[in-house]
């Protein structure tokens, strides 16, 4: 935009009508009307354009401003720094030796001219005691600075800045200021404090000895932050008071300040801001789409998909809706504008508002937002790679490996005589890529039903080959450019074998998987409202927030009060005691989560996942099931375990069964890839079950919990004793994903039994029948695959 947007209204035929707006004007700011709706004002500038011309138009007959707005005089601004003084015109000649307010002249423009307005004179607060009033009104305004109790030698030492800058010859109005401009920049103003350091805000001349200030060590931290998350905002009276009194803790009393600061219109700033961290809706205006492929996109389409998602957010909220939500549902929040972009029949206006879908209509849920769809493509085309890693990280908390350097990107055809998907298909030919690929590229391919701006396609737009393209809604005026080139292929299989034929049968599949949407959602929640990501010693408090979510039956609003009222929120599962509100970098790894800081609100890059450990889903814990399980020795399988590729994954899997209460891991080999699980056999799930039904059973469940991470499967017909061990140095091994399509290179190989790869020690080791198979051969197959191995 070369502009900022104050508003849209609606213009209906023949009616005139008075619109009101409240907004903040900037100094030298001019305001110009624009018809949003119709094809944007240059093409009909063209000659003839403008007298041919019969459509709609705009008459604007008056327009006034008023302001400053003020509801009381002084402001409540001025009111805050200065209290009651009076202010009184500033005379130089009574006061030579005292600097005054450096004040700019105000100055009108006007048409053709800018007039100074008369000299107003200089006015200025006024103090007959300046050191006792600056010592009472910087103690009424830096607890509210700090968001806690301020210790007397802290505003001692503020009230020392102003008695220097009074003998320096300041006025009294600029020694304030100069003491306020201190505070503004100490840490304790722009960090949020938590822990023990979250108390009082101690002066450093006392050696660390505080006032105690008798209350919870954290509850003004635990303010200060439930205000943010809410309103992007210092917490108000009320919350300081139950700070105060230590009642906030309280799970009733923070139950219902959580659905007060909701019920406020401030919360809108946390829809906002949130949905703009979460979704990337801040990278909405990244990418302009290409005029002649897309020339019906203009802002204000733009800006009503933001408001859409907003809106939706919004609804789901209020209404405690079910997170199956997330990816489908059966109405969306338009307005006219983004009807007929979506070609739904019946709604007029601006207004967004809730609107039932028709039964073909290929919506609902955040995947088939417009907004969601233009942030996950260029200017140009679309692509499954960056669709799928968005649905995989943003919703369904799986976010892909980032991919090897060396790999370059796919260019975009534009002249239509390839697809996308014909495009992955070679790029998936080589097998570093493929491994990850197979998880990214599904939710993609359901998504190819949309093009840059989210308008649904059943064939790609080119600007060379193809048939003449057909007008539909785009507004008559708008040349039309570009073809329809090929039919689009949103069909997809998903790892574990499920497949989809278009984008609606994946919303639906994907709406089945509640629990990690759930968990995905607490995740983001908690990340935007503590500024770091739960890590691994946080996963049994997330899997009780959203069990307790499931077992309430409760929608988003519910999983809000959940992770609120969680000790991961609330400090007693404490973090790092310095959160700067700046700071944008993350933690590497789970161990630096309690040590680095973060930014307040949510980062741009997602949280770290164990990955390709195997994800944290919400799965009660054994001691939360019923029924008392029996376990004998002679119930139990030996196996082997598909996806040890290198030694961090054994961890990981010891970590999966453990959330199955009807199973032990007796013992796990990382060189062998052999296992022993021990399984109950009175569990509904193995009761009368035959051997090959139990290793079934077992196989379904791991691969299953695990996403297809691991599996499992019989020992194999040779014994141990007579494989091989094959070491092979491999160069280039730079991340997880790379081991991983070593390990599959190895695996799919004739004669080997198991493989590993770590990127870590640049070694794969294979297990192999030396009858079927060699290191010769091994290293050829990988040097096929353009693996470098060091000669």
């Amino acid at each position: 935009h070369p502009s900022f947007v104050l508003g849209y209204f609606n213009a209906p035929v023949g009616k005139p009508l008075e619109h009101e707006l409240t907004v903040w004007l900037n100094r030298n700011e001019l305001i110009g009307f624009n018809t949003a709706s119709l094809a944007p004002a240059a093409n009909y500038y063209k000659p003839k354009r403008a007298m041919e011309f019969t459509g709609p138009g705009i008459v604007v007959d008056w327009l006034d401003i008023e302001g400053p707005l003020y509801n009381t005089w002084p402001p409540a601004s001025h009111t805050l720094l200065f209290g009651e003084l009076p202010i009184v015109e500033f005379k130089s000649e009574e006061h030579p030796e005292t600097r005054p307010p450096n004040r700019s002249r105000p100055r009108q423009l006007g048409a053709g001219m800018n007039r100074a307005d008369p000299e107003p004179g200089i006015w200025t607060v006024h103090s007959d005691q300046p050191i006792r009033d600056a010592d009472r009104l910087l103690g009424q305004f830096l607890p509210r600075l700090f968001r806690r109790p301020v210790e007397d030698g802290v505003r001692q030492a503020y009230v020392r800045i102003v008695e220097q800058r009074l003998q320096a010859g300041d006025c009294f109005e600029l020694a304030m200021r100069a003491a306020y401009r201190s505070a503004l920049v100490s840490p304790d103003f722009l960090y949020l404090l938590s822990g023990s350091a979250a108390d009082v805000v101690k002066s450093p001349e006392t050696d660390g000895e505080a006032e105690s200030s008798g209350q919870p060590s954290d509850d003004f931290a635990l303010a200060s932050r439930l205000s943010y998350l809410l309103w992007n905002s210092a917490p108000d009276d009320q919350l300081n008071a139950l700070a105060a009194s230590g009642q906030l803790r309280q799970p009733a009393v923070l139950h219902q300040q959580v659905e007060r600061l909701l019920q406020h219109a401030h919360s809108q700033r946390f829809v906002n801001d949130f949905t703009g961290q979460w979704l990337k809706l801040y990278d909405i205006a990244a990418t302009d789409p290409d005029r002649k492929l897309y020339p019906e996109f203009s802002p204000y389409l733009q800006d009503a998909m933001v408001a859409e998602t907003r809106a939706y957010f919004r609804e789901l909220l209020n209404h405690d809706l079910n997170v199956s939500h997330l990816m489908t549902s059966d109405f969306v929040m338009i307005n006219q504008k983004l009807a007929d972009h979506y070609g739904i029949q019946g709604v007029t206006g601006t207004q967004i508002r809730r609107v039932p879908l028709p039964p073909d209509c290929p919506r609902g849920g955040f995947l088939t937002q417009a907004s969601v769809l233009k942030v996950t493509a260029n200017g140009t085309t679309t692509s499954p790679v960056p669709r799928g890693a968005f649905v995989l990280a943003r919703l369904l908390g799986e976010p892909p490996e980032p991919p090897p350097s060396n790999v370059p990107a796919i260019e975009p055809d534009v002249q239509g005589a390839t697809t996308i998907r014909e495009q992955l298909a070679r790029h998936r030919d080589n097998p570093v890529c493929a491994s990850c690929h197979q998880r990214i590229d599904p939710p993609g391919f359901a998504l190819e039903s949309f093009d840059v701006i989210g308008g649904f396609r059943t064939r790609y737009r080119s600007v060379g080959e193809g048939d003449p393209a057909e007008r539909g809604a785009i507004d008559p005026f708008i040349n039309l450019s570009f073809r329809l080139g090929k039919p689009v292929d949103s069909t997809g299989t998903l790892t574990d074998g499920r497949s989809f034929d278009d984008v609606r049968s994946f919303q639906v599949l994907m709406s089945h998987n509640a629990e990690a949407l759930m968990l995905n959602l607490a995740t983001q929640f908690l990340t935007y409202g503590t500024g770091r990501p739960p890590g691994f010693r946080d996963r049994d408090a997330m899997a009780g927030i959203v069990q307790r979510t499931m077992q309430a039956r409760g929608g988003v609003r519910t999983l809000l009060h959940e992770v609120i009222g969680s000790s991961l929120f609330t400090g007693d599962h404490e973090i790092s005691p310095y959160q700067p509100v700046g700071a944008t970098s993350r933690p590497d790894s789970v161990a630096a989560d309690a040590r680095d800081n973060h930014r307040f609100l949510m980062t741009e890059v997602l949280p770290p996942v164990l990955h390709p450990a195997v994800p944290l889903v919400a799965q009660p814990v054994a001691a939360e099931l019923p029924g008392n399980y029996i376990f004998a020795d002679e119930r139990s399988v030996d196996v082997r375990v598909m996806g040890l590729f290198f030694p961090e994954r054994v961890d990981a899997f010891r970590m999966l069964l453990r959330q199955f209460p009807d199973v032990r891991l007796r013992s796990v080999d990382y060189d062998t890839a052999q296992a022993t699980i021990q399984y109950a056999s009175n569990a509904d799930h193995f009761r009368n079950a035959s051997h090959e039904q139990v290793m079934q059973r077992l196989n379904d469940r791991i691969r299953q919990q695990s996403r297809g991470l691991f599996s499992v499967a019989h020992p194999g017909k040779l014994p141990h004793e007579v494989l091989e061990k094959i070491e092979i140095s491999i160069s280039g091994l730079d991340c997880d994903a790379c081991s991983l399509a070593v390990h599959d290179i190895l695996t799919r190989q004739q004669g080997v039994v198991h493989a590993t790869a770590s990127f870590a020690d640049r070694v794969a080791i294979a297990w192999i029948d030396p009858k079927a198979t060699s290191r010769e051969e091994l290293e050829q197959a990988l040097k096929k695959s353009n693996v470098a191995i060091p000669e």
